[in-house]
């Protein structure tokens, strides 16, 4: 009802397996109850993974055993430091500004670079076809970088050597 007629391509499509829904469900599931319950998430998940992160020692020290981590890394071990558990939270709104501005930069960056790439390119195709005067269905700008196709060429105007029998004879198969 909502996205009109089924197409004709989709007629033979079966239903997922009971294992696929059951893990979509299971993942709905924990969508729900991180929305409903964001403290419980905080205390639970987030707050530990931050002081994991913040004091490796002690998570090494705790999965393999006291002085593992210190037998095996020597005195290279980082220094968990006082830092404040709360604020590796995602419920931190300056979290998600730091993480927002990031995001913006980096796409600032492709965006700048993939223009970049694209003078380039134009560059180099003015700079191969410098010798070659511009069709009479094109109207060519070089200073500006720009051209205007002015009518639909004829089979003549096109200097491309093309036999037409070939691809007729390709696409008749």
């Amino acid at each position: 009802v909502f996205f009109g007629q089924l197409p004709k391509e989709c007629e033979n499509a079966k239903e997922v397996s009971f294992g696929m829904r059951f893990a979509m469900s299971i993942l709905a599931l924990l969508c729900i109850l991180t929305g409903l319950f964001p403290n419980l998430v905080q205390k639970y998940l987030t707050a530990p993974a931050g002081r994991t992160l913040f004091n490796v020692k002690a998570y090494i020290d705790g999965m393999m055993g006291d002085g593992y981590a210190q037998a095996t890394m020597g005195t290279n071990m980082p220094e968990a430091g006082n830092r404040a558990i709360e604020t590796v939270g995602v419920w931190n709104p300056v979290n998600w500004l730091m993480l927002l501005m990031i995001a913006l930069l980096a796409i600032c960056i492709v965006a700048i670079a993939s223009k970049s790439l694209e003078k380039e390119k134009i560059k180099a195709v003015l700079e191969a076809t410098a010798t070659h005067p511009a069709p009479k269905w094109l109207d060519l700008n070089k200073e500006a970088r720009a051209a205007k196709v002015l009518s639909i060429p004829t089979r003549e105007e096109i200097d491309i050597p093309v036999d037409e029998q070939l691809i007729v004879e390709l696409y008749s198969k």
